[in-house]
C-alpha cells in the first residue's frame, strides 16, 4: 500500500486516459493482484471497476467503426458500451467523437439515448 501512496498524481483530471494508466501502474506494482482478476474476469466483483483491456477497447472500437450495420440495435448498443469505456477512463466527448469519426452531438445522442 505504501508504493501506491507513492504515486504522483499530478493534474488527473486533466489527463486524458488517466484511468488506464493509473490501473497499469497499479497492475506493474501489484502484478498477483492483476493477473489473478484478469485470469478470472471479474473485475467488477474483485475491484469495483470493469473496464476492458486497452488493446481489446481499440480493437473493438475499430469493429464498431467498420461494422456494415451502424444502426442496429446491437451496433448501437456496443458504442454506448465502448464510450462509457472511455470516459470512464477520462477521455472528453470530443476526443470520443474523434475516435468514432462523429460529432460530439451524436456521442451525446448515443448515451442519452434509451437502450
Amino acid at each position: 500500500m505504501n508504493k501506491g501512496i507513492e504515486l504522483a498524481t499530478d493534474y488527473v483530471l486533466e489527463k486524458e486516459d488517466a484511468v488506464g494508466r493509473f490501473r497499469s501502474k497499479l497492475a506493474s506494482i501489484f502484478p498477483f493482484i492483476f493477473k489473478r482478476v484478469d485470469k478470472t474476469k471479474q473485475v467488477a466483483k474483485s475491484s469495483g471497476i470493469d473496464l476492458m483491456s486497452t488493446d481489446e477497447l481499440e480493437c473493438k472500437i475499430e469493429a464498431v467503426n467498420t461494422s456494415h450495420f451502424p444502426n442496429k440495435p446491437e451496433t448501437r448498443k456496443a458504442k454506448r458500451y465502448l464510450i462509457e469505456q472511455l470516459i470512464s477512463r477520462g477521455y472528453k466527448r470530443s476526443e470520443i467523437a474523434k475516435r468514432f469519426c462523429v460529432s460530439p452531438k451524436t456521442i451525446y445522442n448515443i448515451l442519452k439515448s434509451p437502450l
